[in-house]
């Protein structure tokens, strides 16, 4: 649009106005590449190159394209790969493939009764394997007592790694009895940062030691809801 070498010095009062003008306009519309480009700009001049959707600096006879930093609003970047990087986030595909069979689901029953012979003590029940993430477990313990006329008492707990989650115990009354079966359920929402064993462990209290924890109903059932890193 406008000739940036005008006005000089030598330039008619009549023209003087017109070239300001034409210069104002280009300024006013930062060189837009839709209007006729101007000529002899200065270095460092900005347009608007709405071809490209990009700003451009003009530097050595040439407009190239100004890379905006994240801090002013931009990327920093100049490719979507790039962007992707310095804002952190996901392409389609790397989503698409970190949330393909999110859903990953992990369970085990006993396979034969557990024998509790000695009161007061832990024996192991179910376990499974579970990976790094976040998982919702429900589970069940057992407890199956034989005929008796005093107080029995199944109490089960949840382990991983040695630490303790849900615990939970049933009662049985201090009558005449059995076989009885007490069911103890466990629950729990856990963060796991490797792959690790999680064991349902009961006790009796009361009862004899024909006392098991049935197979037939002890049984871990378990969920991720949240992955580690994908």
């Amino acid at each position: 649009m406008a000739n940036w070498s005008l006005p000089s010095i030598t330039d008619l009062y009549t023209n003087f106005l017109a070239y300001l003008k034409a210069r104002d306009d280009d300024a006013a519309r930062l060189n837009d590449s839709r209007v006729t480009a101007a000529t002899n700009v200065p270095d460092y001049s900005k347009r608007w190159n709405d071809t490209t959707k990009t700003f451009q600096n003009w530097l050595s006879s040439a407009w190239t394209s100004v890379i905006l930093a994240i801090a002013g609003g931009g990327t920093g970047a100049s490719t979507a790969e790039g962007a992707r990087t310095n804002l952190d986030v996901y392409s389609k595909a790397e989503a698409d493939a970190a949330f393909t069979g999110v859903i990953t689901t992990a369970e085990n029953q006993l396979t034969g009764s557990v024998s509790l012979t000695t009161e007061a003590t832990w024996y192991d029940g179910p376990t499974v394997s579970l990976s790094a993430g976040t998982w919702f477990i429900v589970g069940n313990l057992c407890f199956q007592f034989p005929t008796s006329s005093t107080y029995g008492e199944g109490r089960g707990k949840m382990t991983i790694g040695g630490t303790d989650y849900a615990t939970g115990s049933s009662l049985a009354p201090g009558t005449a009895w059995g076989p009885l079966l007490l069911n103890t359920p466990l629950h729990d929402i856990v963060v796991l940062g490797s792959t690790e064993t999680l064991i349902l462990k009961g006790l009796r209290y009361g009862g004899t030691s024909s006392t098991v924890l049935n197979s037939s109903y002890s049984y871990i059932r378990a969920i991720k809801i949240a992955r580690g890193t994908p």
